[in-house]
């Protein structure tokens, strides 16, 4: 059983096609989708590709956001990153917000902030023996109450468990050489 990913989405850049241009492939709308956010961009195994292929890169993760082709005036006219043209728009660079702009927000604040893991807050347990973010201690045995540990606030200046620095007496050890 494959498990799943809590990336929002893995890409793939191959060099080893032999082609003039640059090409990729990735699914629509699949951003943290569990087995589909994935994209690949093969680069051509030429010199100056690199110029090329960034922009490819950029139109397949497109799709992943949901972004379908922008060929509303035509395949090549259109402009932006998700037509077949130069990939500009008013002589930059960009997606086409014309186009394609609700077809990101749209996704973005229905799946992809339902899915992805990355993007949710993270859920801190107190008692797991792990030290985390907001946590100032932890009990060896993973209970709430020890020593120097109380729902992981101290008791004192330190936990040994923690920090070792410190006393089994909830202060840091003096470190003094007699």
């Amino acid at each position: 059983q494959i498990e799943a990913s809590a990336q929002g989405h893995w890409h793939v850049i191959d060099d080893c096609r032999k082609s003039a241009d640059p090409i990729g492939i990735a699914y629509v709308g699949a951003m943290c989708d569990d087995l589909f956010n994935v994209g690949i961009t093969y680069k051509p195994n030429t010199p100056g590709a690199w110029s090329t292929t960034w922009l490819t890169f950029a139109h397949e993760v497109g799709h992943n956001f949901g972004m379908q082709h922008s060929f509303e005036e035509g395949v090549g006219s259109t402009g932006g990153i998700m037509d077949y043209g130069d990939k500009r728009l008013n002589g930059e660079y960009q997606f086409n917000k014309k186009y394609r702009k609700n077809e990101v927000c749209g996704k973005l604040s229905r799946e992809v902030n339902a899915n992805c893991q990355f993007l949710k807050d993270p859920v801190f347990t107190c008692g797991n023996k792990k030290l985390e973010t907001g946590e100032e201690c932890e009990c060896p045995d993973g209970s709430s109450e020890c020593e120097c540990c109380k729902n992981c606030k101290l008791k004192g200046q330190c936990s040994p468990f923690d920090n070792p620095c410190c006393s089994e007496r909830c202060t840091y050890a003096d470190t003094r050489v007699p």
